[in-house]
Parts: structure tokens; sequence; C-alpha cells
């Protein structure tokens, strides 16, 4: 292991950056299905077209969110998930996650600027 860690050289920040937006990336792709179960399973029954617009919206919102993450673009990111958040149609678990991507992604922008700085 310490050779690896030898090798990185001073990329070690880069790497672990990139391996978390990748992680941050892969678990909010795991979350659109589980948006979509959500309104397909939830709100289609119900018959409210405009509960699943914004839940429709919301699906949107955390795809361009881990596109965002994806190409290292942690504002559009942050904005994205900030939407989610403060949605009112999204319910707790998915907001409950949102918080959590917008804090790696908070973390990630940290980072970032430590090594740029």
């Amino acid at each position: 292991m310490r050779r690896i860690v030898g090798y990185m050289g001073g990329q070690a920040g880069w790497i672990a950056l990139s391996m978390s937006a990748k992680l941050l990336a892969a678990v909010g792709e795991l979350l659109i299905p589980f948006v979509l179960e959500h309104i397909i399973d939830r709100v289609a029954p119900g018959g409210s077209m405009g509960t699943a617009a914004l839940w429709g919206m919301v699906m949107v919102l955390l795809a361009l969110a881990v596109l965002a993450a994806r190409f290292q673009d942690y504002d559009m990111s942050v904005r994205l998930l900030s939407s989610i958040i403060t949605s009112r149609s999204a319910n707790s678990r998915i907001k409950d996650k949102a918080r959590d991507m917008k804090d790696q992604v908070m973390l990630d922008m940290k980072k970032k600027q430590q090594q740029q700085g």
C-alpha cells in the first residue's frame, strides 16, 4: 500500500476528490429509480397529475444534480440539490438523501479549494 501511495505523489487529494465525486454520482443514480418507483406505486394511482408532475421534476433535478457532480460543477449541483430539499412534493427520505449528497458536494468543494489555494 505504501508503494501505491508513493506513486500517487501529490495527487492523492485529487484522487480522493475524484473517487468521492464518483461515489456521489453513483448514489444519485441509484436514487432516480427509487423516485420513479414512488411515482408509479404511490403518486400515479392517486390520479393527481400535479403531484405526478412535481415528482417528475424532483427526478429531473436529481438527475441534473448527479450530472453536475459527475462533471465537478459543484455550484450547479448544490443549487439543484437545494431545490429538492426545499421541494414540497419530495418525501422525507428523498430530502434526507439530497441533504447527504449536498454535504458530500460541499466537502468535495472544500477539498478542491484547499488543493488549489
